[in-house]
């Protein structure tokens, strides 16, 4: 790095006059230079506040910003978390509702990463950031491609600390005197059809069969349970059944778990980065059967046989017989 990261420092520093000429190309230069590194230094860690304060400009270079920050959270998340968790949650938070639809979504997929990568750090530290996203499905009525994302990051929140959103819902129902948890699951069922890619749906299914076991959220999914056991059947067979049709005790998502990657393939750094970190995601590594089967039961068991038998009476018939197969 001893010649790349003065050249990046030059044009990407706003408070230096050769940004105006430099910037494109540095920024270039600088996304290049970290999805082929192999490790990170100091001084390369150190130049991630200059990316701060770009992303918030919010010009035609933010795609490139946003993609700089994905990288370094490939690369070494704790080392940036570390030294600037605190300013990157401020941006994040301050240009969530200010963003074009594409960026937003941008922005979530980086959440999730680093959800993701460092669940205990980042859950926490990005209570500000998932403040605010609840707040927008909750409280406005944002276009169904930005809610869907903004719930990505709330379902990957609630994987990794399953008592934080019940507790910023408890929050905001307080200051509105509304119940904005109520709102939450209203909104996440009304939009289970709007995720369409596999990934985003086994995310939701097992976001949505941990919290049956959740005692902050047993009283919606009471009032809900015929919606949430016809989601977490439909669920079922769409991750659990062969290409014959006939249902399977695997995981179709965890047969897609990437393999190890061998010295033959050509690929770069970031590449490996994003294939290790993917082979430790639960929507990989975990079969939904497992999850779905065990919190159901555990749901169901912790009411009386009269009780039992009143909230399986409310669900769709097919439904009770589908989650018996399984």
């Amino acid at each position: 790095y001893p010649f790349v990261l003065p050249v990046i420092q030059l044009g990407a520093d706003l408070k230096r006059p050769e940004h105006v000429y430099l910037l494109d190309d540095s920024l270039n230069l600088w996304a290049s230079m970290l999805q082929w590194a192999t490790s990170a230094s100091q001084d390369l860690v150190a130049l991630f506040q200059l990316v701060l304060p770009l992303m918030q400009r919010q010009d035609e270079t933010l795609k490139t910003c946003l993609a700089i920050v994905e990288s370094y959270m490939y690369l070494c998340a704790p080392a940036v978390l570390q030294q600037f968790g605190v300013p990157l949650v401020q941006a994040c938070c301050d240009m969530l509702s200010d963003l074009s639809m594409k960026a937003v979504v941008m922005l979530c997929k980086i959440i999730d990463t680093v959800l993701l990568a460092l669940p205990e750090t980042a859950s926490g530290l990005f209570v500000p950031v998932c403040s605010r996203v609840f707040q927008a499905v909750t409280l406005s009525d944002p276009i169904p491609i930005i809610t869907v994302a903004h719930l990505g990051v709330l379902l990957r929140w609630m994987l990794a600390a399953d008592q934080m959103l019940p507790s910023v819902a408890a929050s905001f129902s307080q200051q509105h005197n509304i119940d904005t948890l109520e709102r939450f699951w209203d909104c996440l069922l009304d939009k289970f059809d709007a995720f369409g890619e596999p990934q985003a749906r086994k995310l939701y299914a097992l976001a949505v069969a941990a919290s049956l076991t959740n005692a902050a959220h047993r009283p919606y999914i009471v009032q809900r349970v015929d919606v949430i056991m016809n989601v977490l059947v439909s669920s079922l067979v769409e991750f659990h059944t062969n290409l014959d049709g006939a249902l399977s005790i695997t995981d179709s998502m965890v047969q897609r778990c990437p393999s190890p990657i061998t010295e033959d393939d050509e690929c770069n750094p970031e590449y490996i980065r994003r294939h290790q970190l993917m082979a430790k995601d639960d929507i990989y590594c975990v079969a939904l059967r497992d999850v779905a089967v065990a919190n159901v039961s555990a749901f169901f068991n912790s009411f009386s046989d009269q009780d039992r038998a009143a909230l399986l009476a409310r669900c769709v018939p097919e439904d009770v017989a589908q989650l018996s197969t399984f």
